[in-house]
């Protein structure tokens, strides 16, 4: 992908309630940057298996778990400004 960014989807695969979907395991509460977290590993992955669902998964202490559906369509754009104002920063010797 054009933003010059890595990442590592935990999960991809098929869910019975989603379909295609990529998972973000987290134990305890999900930030709210998981939602860009996901929209990257979606643009990395691409649409080599159709369209795909955006989950995070958050383990909870008492052995269950919930999972959250990201939806929100500006979230790519949001996730590849940030990459892009970081390599911004890079080259001009920013923090």
């Amino acid at each position: 992908p054009q933003g010059l960014y890595a990442c590592t989807p935990d999960r991809l695969g098929v869910l019975e309630d989603y379909g295609y979907a990529i998972c973000e395991i987290k134990t305890g509460s999900l930030a709210p940057w998981t939602a860009l977290q996901t929209a990257g590993q979606v643009e990395a992955v691409g649409n080599k298996y159709g369209p795909l669902k955006r989950i995070g998964v958050e383990l909870l202490g008492d052995g269950k778990y919930r999972t959250h559906l990201f939806s929100n369509r500006n979230d790519t754009q949001v996730l590849m400004s940030a990459v892009s104002v970081y390599w911004w920063k890079q080259k001009h010797g920013g923090r």
